[in-house]
């Protein structure tokens, strides 16, 4: 329980980086560089978060998939949403391909 509190903590501190990252800087002016660091940070903080509520300890690679695609979907639709090609079409599609993939590997996981 003492870990779990701890991640929890780390968490919040790394929530509250990207933030203050945000409202700091003016996009206008920052290297190619920099404006691709929001994505990759925010993947990475969806991945944690994601891994510590399923409870994931890398116990397979079918859960580690899951959570990969728990924090990929939402950086592809806000990707998409940046550069104003996200439509509904994009978003059921993530959902269906998700789905679909989500059910093949809890499938795999009970064989």
């Amino acid at each position: 329980m003492q870990h779990k509190w701890k991640q929890i903590v780390g968490l919040v501190a790394l929530y509250a980086v990207g933030v203050l990252f945000l409202i700091l800087t003016n996009p206008g002016k920052l290297p190619i560089l920099f404006l691709l660091f929001p994505f990759v940070y925010f993947f990475g903080l969806l991945y944690l978060t994601a891994r510590l509520i399923m409870g994931v300890r890398y116990q397979g690679m079918a859960n580690r998939v899951i959570v990969v695609l728990v924090a990929a979907v939402p950086v592809l639709l806000l990707t998409l949403a940046s550069i104003h090609q996200l439509t509904i079409k994009d978003v059921l599609l993530c959902i269906i391909i998700v789905g679909i993939l989500a059910w093949y590997l809890i499938k795999i996981r009970q064989l």
